[in-house]
């Protein structure tokens, strides 16, 4: 990615704004700044009623963002018609998908939302590390995935989330 790149953060409940909230807290390396996008900064906003302007709102906010990442897990599971109509719009734009475990995981979960099943994308646990190095990584890697006609999902080797560890 590239300095002052755009991430949209996608969740479904209360708990995925206490994520949101730690992910914002982690320091990402020197060289890789990120600009997380405000249009998630309303948690008390009903995630349930969309009008036009939303619809109209989000989907230019995902369009400006270079990776588009969603939280899941079992305290947040992705049900409302907002983070389903945010899914759908950045996989019809192709932009990178990051899925980010809250309980852990490293691989896809009963707790991927079912418009991403079958998607490209990458499923990460919940760690700084592994984030921010999906953040830099994953879109050239979804870029060559693009072109190639490869559409799964990924996860990361082992190997990779030790030599990420402080």
């Amino acid at each position: 990615m590239t300095d002052n790149s755009e991430a949209y953060i996608c969740f479904g409940q209360e708990a995925g704004w206490s994520a949101y909230q730690r992910l914002r807290e982690w320091v990402p390396p020197k060289h890789l700044r990120i600009n997380f996008e405000p249009e998630k900064l309303a948690p008390t906003r009903n995630l349930q009623e969309l009008t036009e302007e939303d619809n109209l709102s989000i989907a230019r906010a995902i369009t400006r963002s270079q990776i588009f990442v969603v939280l899941v897990g079992s305290q947040n599971p992705i049900s409302s018609p907002r983070a389903n109509f945010e899914i759908d719009c950045a996989v019809q734009l192709g932009i990178p998908i990051l899925i980010v475990n809250l309980d852990g995981s490293r691989e896809r979960t009963e707790f991927c939302p079912k418009n991403l099943r079958n998607s490209l994308a990458v499923h990460i646990s919940f760690e700084p590390g592994i984030f921010w190095y999906a953040l830099e990584y994953w879109p050239t890697l979804h870029r060559t995935n693009l072109r190639r006609g490869v559409v799964r999902n990924f996860v990361y080797e082992d190997n990779l989330y030790l030599s990420l560890l402080p």
